[in-house]
């Protein structure tokens, strides 16, 4: 019976035709044979190494897990931060853009985590489907309107000034590294505190256990949602959401559609087998066409092993004729479809500078803080919410776990899915600068340590109606003896006749809002001394050492 199914599918034609034709059956081409095992080895170091990053062991070096990361966005320098705030990031855009005309979008499949995620789901998906009919195989609609619309969407809301936002959204390391901070980040927690302890147990001492602060509920929710979502996608069609949501797929295939290194089908070899197209992931070869769809081909190669017969080939578009396509052919893009999609660009970043401009509001209102202090090195609230995209990254490094993923603490649509300094989780480490030097769009630059000491993000306040020493009349002095540059200085408090106690007095010059006070305070819910942010980050002044007071003055603050 299976013989009989056999014969009369596709492959089996195919296979027939090809012994009684003498065509080849060579299974692929020597000169492309490491092009597949290349891109495997590429997308298991970028892979690898963020998911190290972002799991927050502190197994990566900070330079290392900021190469890997600015990969994704670009590297961004003081000089040129004040002309734009995307204008740096959009600095590796060129080299991708280059390496797409040139190779197609290797990117895509050897270097975006979210995209490697994918093809995991999807090979999981074969190997418990096993049936010919694999996820991603055979051609797929092509969903050209929905892409562009989400291209447009995302032009436009840079032009306007929303573009870490939509970034934050769509973008594939953005919602990769959110995942892994908020999921595997604890997960891998779990794991080396249970190694560790297995460790403890046989004399192994070289893992040891960590104090892992878990994800807050909608953080994880929101996480959760999207892998579900992806992987489903990936589950039934193979790289469906990069073919269709993911806009920095749909730029890059734009860009493919004329990329020199192209996969072409030489009708003469091929049998209709069907193989290549079963293997393809992202379901773009039309076998009655015989034609490849380069703005959706990721450059996988997983055709040319595939193909027992050599008929999928890859070559150097550029030297050929340019030659009419084939009647509803999609490998080559309309010169009007072309001059629509271009049209369709411009319209969306013209609208979005008009909007921008219209929409945009007063300084002093934008910069007017409600709540969320950013960490030390944004300089501004404004500034660290026009460039930041929510890659967890410096979530998932920050040793002293204060750095987490906000809602609407900044109160503003602009500030959802950012990091923001939690001082209920912890507080800022005084002579820390990890999060700078991991950043990878520069939201966060790295200060020197003396710099980063004296950088002013927020000011501690005290509620003296709050205070234990008030409301309980018992000594405390938590809050004066966890202040690493001295502003909180214990003044003499006596709440009545023969009890004398201190009391906190809070030095604003000298505060660096670090939020030191505000997590040690045992006060519940509203702690007693609470950290106000800053919309404009300053400098504190150095602790200088006052002279004594006269013999004789008691030094009462009330």
């Amino acid at each position: 019976a299976r013989a009989r199914i056999w014969l009369f599918s596709r492959r089996g034609a195919g296979k027939l035709r090809a012994m009684s034709t003498g065509l080849p059956t060579r299974k692929h081409t020597r000169r492309f044979s490491l092009l597949k095992p290349l891109r495997l080895l590429s997308a298991l170091v970028f892979f690898g190494g963020l998911s190290a990053a972002l799991c927050g062991l502190g197994w990566l070096p900070a330079p290392l897990a900021r190469l890997l990361a600015s990969l994704q966005y670009g590297w961004k320098t003081a000089a040129t931060d004040a002309l734009h705030p995307w204008l740096p990031a959009l600095f590796l855009f060129p080299a991708l853009l280059l390496l797409a005309l040139l190779a197609g979008r290797v990117f895509c499949s050897a270097m975006c985590p979210l995209g490697i995620w994918q093809d995991i789901v999807r090979r999981a998906a074969m190997l418990l489907k096993r049936r010919r009919k694999t996820p991603g195989g055979g051609l797929s609609p092509e969903w050209r309107r929905a892409r562009l619309a989400v291209l447009c969407a995302v032009v436009f809301s840079m032009a306007a000034g929303w573009g870490a936002w939509a970034m934050s959204v769509l973008s594939p390391f953005s919602l990769f590294g959110r995942a892994m901070s908020a999921l595997g980040r604890p997960a891998a927690g779990v794991a080396n505190n249970l190694v560790a302890r297995i460790g403890e147990a046989r004399g192994w001492w070289s893992i040891y256990t960590r104090e892992g602060v878990p994800a807050e509920l909608w953080v994880a929710a929101v996480a959760a949602l999207t892998v579900l979502v992806i992987s489903l996608m990936a589950f039934r069609r193979g790289r469906l959401w990069c073919n269709t949501l993911c806009p920095v797929g749909t730029l890059l295939g734009c860009v493919s559609r004329r990329a020199a290194l192209r996969l072409s089908i030489n009708t003469a070899n091929c049998v209709n087998c069907g193989d290549c197209a079963l293997s393809c992931k992202a379901g773009c070869i039309d076998l009655r066409r015989h034609t490849v769809d380069a703005s959706r081909c990721v450059a996988c190669y997983d055709c040319l092993q595939a193909c027992e017969h050599n008929a999928i080939r890859l070559g150097w578009a550029w030297r050929r004729q340019a030659a009419a396509p084939p009647a509803g052919g999609i490998s080559q893009q309309p010169r009007r479809q072309f001059l629509q999609t271009t049209a369709a660009l411009a319209a969306s970043a013209a609208t979005g500078l008009a909007a921008g401009k219209l929409l945009a509001p007063p300084a002093a209102a934008a910069d007017a803080p409600a709540g969320g202090v950013c960490p030390p090195g944004a300089g501004s609230l404004r500034r660290f919410l026009d460039i930041c995209t929510g890659c967890s990254l410096c979530v998932s490094e920050c040793p002293g776990k204060v750095l987490q993923i906000s809602l609407f603490a900044y109160g503003s649509p602009r500030g959802m899915l950012k990091p923001r300094l939690d001082f209920a989780s912890g507080f800022c480490t005084y002579d820390c600068v990890r999060c700078g030097e991991v950043c990878p769009t520069g939201a966060i630059r790295k200060l020197p340590l003396e710099d980063k000491k004296l950088a002013q993000v927020g000011i501690a306040h005290f509620a003296r109606e709050r205070c234990v020493v008030v409301t309980n009349g018992s000594e405390c002095g938590a809050c004066g003896e966890h202040c690493p540059t001295r502003a909180i200085e214990m003044a003499l408090y006596s709440p009545r006749k023969g009890l004398v106690l201190s009391i906190p007095k809070i030095a604003p010059e000298l505060c660096i809002g670090c939020g030191g006070c505000e997590y040690v305070c045992p006060v519940t819910p509203d702690k007693a001394i609470q950290v106000r942010p800053l919309a404009v980050h300053g400098r504190a002044e150095p602790f200088r050492e006052k002279p004594l007071a006269p013999k004789g003055d008691a030094g009462f603050a009330f």
